[in-house]
């Protein structure tokens, strides 16, 4: 009796809810969201970031500091929040030279992209024009202060990790703390003057 049950509610089922047939996703119109969705998030980073990077100068002038202060401070630390909360998962997950090579490859692209991109738009405006700019005086020591502190930080990593096999100690880490907050004091001190632009 039971067996006959469960035969007439199965054939019941069948009967009742026909197989749906399948149809295969329209590729051009994915392909189509995507790009909007894309364009989209680029738009949006772009008026965000031209926000956020309006209100830290007004904060600056407000505030009378130094805008390069606030952007190798305020601006650096949020900008890199995410690779570093990134970095920091998959390091927990096991795989530290994945991480390590995030640590580098990100910001890199970062600059490529963003740095070619901008330089193609300025070449568009000025109808091929060679774009001149000049660096002198205090920031340019403190673009030489800026590339010294990257390369000897990029330097030890690459002593450092092999070393420990990908696995270091918490105090490399603290070392590579004191290592930014030397060079935030040196731009500081060189903002205000303290220190002479010796290079």
């Amino acid at each position: 009796m039971a067996k006959r049950l469960r035969g007439d509610v199965h054939y019941n089922r069948k009967i009742s809810s026909p197989e749906i047939p399948k149809k295969h996703p329209n590729w051009f119109l994915h392909f189509l969201l995507t790009v909007v969705a894309f364009a989209a998030t680029v738009i949006w980073l772009n008026i965000i970031a031209n926000e956020i990077v309006s209100a830290l100068q007004a904060l600056g002038l407000l505030l009378n500091v130094n805008t390069a202060i606030i952007g190798l401070t305020i601006l650096a630390v949020g900008n890199s929040a995410a690779d570093w909360v990134a970095d920091m998962v998959i390091t927990r997950a096991g795989k530290p030279e994945m991480a390590l090579a995030c640590c580098f490859s990100s910001p890199l692209i970062g600059d490529a992209l963003g740095l070619s991109i901008a330089l193609i738009v300025k070449l568009m405006h000025n109808f091929g024009e060679p774009i001149r700019f000049s660096i002198q005086g205090l920031e340019y020591f403190q673009v030489k202060l800026a590339w010294m502190f990257l390369g000897a930080a990029f330097l030890v990593n690459l002593i450092i990790f092999p070393i420990f096999r990908f696995n270091p100690p918490r105090s490399c880490s603290v070392a590579f703390f004191m290592v930014y907050g030397t060079f935030v004091i040196f731009l500081v001190l060189s903002t205000f003057h303290l220190i002479p632009p010796i290079m």
